[in-house]
């Protein structure tokens, strides 16, 4: 009984603190502006910007950016509540964003909010549990990515957004396990892809026009795989994997230059 009213609580103080959007309010209050009429229709910060102005844009950034701290440190400290109920009522606030209950549910992408609560996790979690040199080893791998991945899709990065996460929380999980600081980043890296999928798809992207030089161009950053891989399997199976391809597209280039039908 107990935890249901915790769980209640937490998800309630969550969802209040995260249905207030600022991006719908302060138009609508200082410039008697609907701004789902405006613009994308979306009561977020560059829609606000763009069709309001600046001042209000940034008021309306910064408190998405922390309505989902708010009410995990009101859980955490003031009500004593344990971390996963905190990570319940930030998680809570996202929902309130995305669903507020006085605009027929229909509110924001939650995108800055879940954001924000994701890069805190994910720094606390790469504080408690990893050294200076494995933080290196990732960030350089994940600029690396970036890099290569901003090539092939000429600089699309919803595509970045929706393969990269879910390879960082793949490897959080294999190194720390699945604990409660896992289960909240990958609630939050759903909703952060799903919001990317959605922007791919609403603008048609098409990584390359030309079909059959697609595979060349996305296979570049992709080719990166190999090294979570030396995390999952042993780095003698990775390099016996790496060497039967590299043997493999080596015949297949051979034949094409001695092999005119090849």
């Amino acid at each position: 009984m107990v935890i249901l009213v915790r769980i209640l609580i937490s998800s309630f103080i969550g969802y209040l603190f995260g249905s207030f959007l600022p991006g719908y309010f302060l138009p609508l209050w200082i410039k008697k502006i609907d701004i789902r009429k405006l613009g994308d229709g979306n009561p977020g910060t560059l829609n606000v910007k763009r069709t309001v102005g600046g001042f209000l844009a940034f008021i309306t950034g910064l408190y998405d950016v922390l309505k989902g701290f708010i009410p995990m440190f009101i859980v955490h400290y003031l009500f004593k509540y344990s971390l996963s109920y905190a990570y319940l009522a930030g998680f809570s606030a996202v929902l309130g964003h995305k669903f507020p209950f006085y605009l027929d549910f229909k509110g924001g992408r939650g995108f800055a909010t879940s954001l924000s609560l994701f890069f805190f996790i994910f720094f606390k979690v790469l504080y408690q549990n990893f050294s200076s040199l494995e933080v290196f080893y990732l960030f350089s791998y994940i600029i690396l990515y970036a890099l290569l991945l901003n090539m092939a899709t000429k600089g699309k990065g919803d595509v970045f957004t929706m393969t990269m996460f879910p390879i960082i929380d793949t490897f959080i999980e294999l190194n720390i396990g699945l604990n409660t600081d896992f289960w909240f980043m990958l609630s939050l890296i759903f909703i952060i892809t799903m919001e990317a999928v959605k922007n791919l798809i609403r603008d048609g992207f098409k990584f390359y026009t030309e079909k059959h030089t697609f595979w060349r161009i996305i296979t570049r950053p992709f080719a990166l795989l190999f090294i979570p891989l030396a995390i999952i399997f042993s780095k003698i199976f990775v390099i016996i994997l790496i060497g039967i391809i590299l043997a493999l597209f080596f015949i297949i280039d051979l034949l094409r230059m001695l092999v005119w039908k090849v």
